[in-house]
């Protein structure tokens, strides 16, 4: 139900949109009405179109202006720091900007160039196509490498290449903006956590502070500290990576300098991370541990005084500077007689298909409804921490126990809004059970993370392999773990998921927000035992925890494999989920182009 406010709000925006699309409209019959001689527009009446095709460009992507990456919260300042997946887009766009207005008086030069259309036709394309899937699925991650598509296929069609090339400068930047998938960020963080945790230990053992570590968590003889995602460094070396380049760029050196430093800034940002990390152990109760905004500026100001020495050490090993020679007499006679070409080019029928274009996305931006999930369909949940999924008292003469508790740190990018994680004990033996549920819907957080063979913090990983539950009818990951005195052997599967890759281009196209859904709820299953050292201990421990497999199966039909729920449905009168994916395809086509009768 719209607000008052609300209400006034789309009134107004329909209402500048209805305007804009009626000017561009008059201008295209007019120019319809001209002879062919006649339609070498005015360089006024090009710019009064290009100036209308522009705003109606900035006010189609207005989504983009307050995008918020974090579906669950708001982003603060900090998260640029740390949050990998908690980016500020603004930043970024401001930094494009500065960047644009400090070198304009390049992009002045760059735009007295012709225009190449055939070349612009292919990011054009792509990025409208882009932009009317983007607003669909309501993914504004999508609308921005639209975004950059379509400026790029702009830049080409007024002014050439000598454009693109420099507004790829700016491309570069907007593409920091851009959320690397879930499933990805997933697996970046268990390696990082891990080696942060190994090498922190070996750094403080050096300088006579004696420490071990188990997984992610350092322990000392009067500390014990958890290495959490947010310590592993990524944030940092996108941040020093970004400095490196914008630096680069405005400081114009030998290219070969330039590709060393931009290589230097990863490395440079994760040793500063470690040092970071070093101080905070011995005294993780002090101010400055506590103070993580604080400690982010200092390491990264210090990485940056340390990679702008080493441009410097680069400077005496490789002098020179870039080629900044302004164009020769003859270029700049090219691009004189170029401008006659610009103004036909941008007056031909390719800027009014250019207008229409822009146009057309500004409607569809208004216009076109987002796609929902069907109405039977039941909701995923709130997005919150609890034990909402419910399993049975007893299965097969295993009866649970009470619940164990959720690591939420060592978790905390995985966010399961609905799970379940219980032991069983049948004569003396423990089998730990827990299933945990994605959010479809929810594009920032993924299933998929190798976290998942560990019931929490400060387990080492001794080995791990694969193994085939015959009564699942799947393959699952063996990992032996030990914490401590401790030993566990544990399984786990997904179901309702693909491998890492088909994940991350699932997450990147939000093909789960559209029609080409999934039905059956991504999860995963973990079950484990704890194991005693040995071939033989081993071996019985696999035998309980492929015994209990069993005895789940049958205690929970309906968990079965994605192959088993298409035999399900086939034996029920439904169409397996390949089916049911070419006709909601069918179906999608059939909403954007629909009967006219």
């Amino acid at each position: 139900m719209y607000t008052s406010l609300q209400f006034k709000r789309e009134l107004f925006r329909c209402e500048v949109a209805g305007r804009l699309a009626t000017a561009i409209a008059k201008c295209i019959r007019r120019f319809g009405r001209l002879g062919f001689s006649d339609r070498l527009m005015t360089l006024h009446a090009h710019r009064v179109l290009a100036i209308a095709s522009l705003v109606a460009g900035v006010l189609a992507y207005r989504s983009l202006w307050f995008w918020n990456p974090d579906p669950h919260g708001q982003v603060h300042f900090q998260d640029w720091l740390f949050s990998p997946v908690d980016a500020i887009p603004q930043l970024y766009y401001a930094l494009a900007a500065a960047l644009v207005y400090r070198n304009r008086g390049s992009f002045r030069s760059a735009m007295e160039g012709s225009g190449s259309p055939a070349l612009a036709l292919l990011p054009l394309t792509l990025g409208s196509a882009l932009f009317v899937w983007g607003h669909y699925v309501a993914a504004p991650d999508l609308l921005l490498v639209s975004f950059v598509l379509v400026s790029m296929g702009v830049g080409l069609l007024w002014f050439g290449t000598g454009f693109a090339v420099e507004w790829s400068i700016p491309c570069v930047i907007l593409a920091f903006a851009f959320p690397i998938p879930a499933a990805l960020t997933n697996e970046i963080f268990y390696f990082l956590r891990l080696w942060t945790a190994d090498q922190v230990a070996s750094l403080l053992t050096l300088v006579r502070f004696p420490v071990y570590h188990e997984g992610n968590v350092i322990y000392g003889a009067d500390v014990v500290a958890q290495v959490i995602d947010s310590c592993s460094g990524l944030r940092a070396m996108e941040m020093l990576t970004l400095a490196a380049f914008l630096f680069v760029h405005w400081s114009p050196a030998n290219r070969l300098r330039g590709w060393l430093l931009i290589a230097m800034a990863p490395l440079v940002a994760y040793g500063f991370n470690l040092l970071r990390v070093c101080f905070i152990i011995p005294d993780p109760t002090s101010d400055l541990s506590a103070t993580h905004t604080v400690q982010g500026w200092l390491a990264f100001f210090g990485a940056l005084a340390v990679l702008l020495l080493f441009d410097r050490l680069l400077g005496r090993l490789l002098p020179g500077r870039a080629d900044t020679r302004s164009a020769s007499p003859a270029a700049k006679d090219r691009n004189a007689a170029g401008a006659v070409g610009l103004a036909n080019s941008r007056a031909g029928a390719w800027s009014l298909a250019l207008a229409a274009m822009l146009a057309t996305m500004l409607g569809v931006s208004i216009w076109m409804p987002e796609w929902s999930p069907p109405e039977d369909e039941e909701p995923a949940g709130e997005l919150i921490f609890g034990p909402s999924v419910e399993l049975p008292l007893a299965m097969g003469g295993w009866r649970m126990g009470e619940a164990l508790e959720l690591d939420l740190d060592f978790i905390w990018t995985l966010r399961f809004p609905q799970y379940a994680n219980r032991p069983y004990r049948l004569d003396g033996q423990t089998v730990d059970l827990f299933i945990g549920y994605a959010d479809r819907a929810d594009r920032s957080r993924s299933l998929l993370s190798p976290k998942n063979a560990l019931p929490g913090r400060g387990w080492e990983v001794e080995d791990r392999s694969f193994a085939r539950l015959d009564s699942w009818d799947t393959q699952v990951e063996r990992v032996v773990a030990r914490s401590g005195s401790r030993r566990i052997l544990t399984y786990h599967w997904y179901e309702g998921m693909d491998s890492l890759a088909l994940e991350a281009l699932r997450a990147l196209f939000a093909t789960d927000q559209s029609p080409l859904w999934r039905s059956q709820r991504p999860r995963v299953i973990r079950i484990g035992t704890p194991v005693g050292v040995g071939a033989l201990e081993e071996a019985e421990a696999d035998r309980r925890l492929t015994a209990f497999a069993g005895v789940l199966k049958e205690a929970l039909p309906e968990s079965g494999s994605s192959s088993a729920v298409d035999s399900a449905r086939v034996r029920d009168g439904e169409p397996p989920i390949g089916r049911e994916s070419i006709k909601a395809v069918l179906l999608f086509l059939g909403k954007i182009f629909p009967n006219p009768a």
